[in-house]
């Protein structure tokens, strides 16, 4: 029996995937050292905010949950157009004492560490 090739060679050549590769390589490093760490240190906040609240007010959980991530997203502040949203659901005084922690977590995270 004898056989021959009619097909094109380029089918059974190799390409060179090096670049693709590198640049997998690239992102997975990036969300491993930066993105995982911020999104840790996110989740972190919020529980921290989510307990104080919950400790000294009682505003439903799932609209404190969204009032605290949208004042996390906002540099710790509650914009006026989201207090006016909630304005019956939720005392000024939450919107305020919510602020001042949250101001006070970010201040601490973006703080520069003494030299001792």
């Amino acid at each position: 029996m004898s056989l021959n090739f009619t097909g094109d060679p380029s089918l059974y050549r190799y390409w060179d995937a090096t670049e693709c590769v590198a640049f997998t390589l690239e992102m997975a490093k990036r969300a491993l050292e930066i993105e995982l760490r911020e999104e840790t240190e996110y989740l972190r906040r919020y529980d921290t905010l989510f307990k104080v609240v919950n400790d000294n007010y009682d505003v439903r959980g799932s609209l404190l949950s969204k009032l605290i991530m949208q004042c996390l997203d906002q540099n710790g502040v509650v914009s006026k157009g989201r207090r006016k949203q909630y304005n019956g659901y939720i005392q000024e005084e939450v919107f305020d004492f919510l602020e001042g922690q949250a101001q006070a977590l970010l201040a601490e995270t973006y703080a520069e560490p003494d030299d001792q």
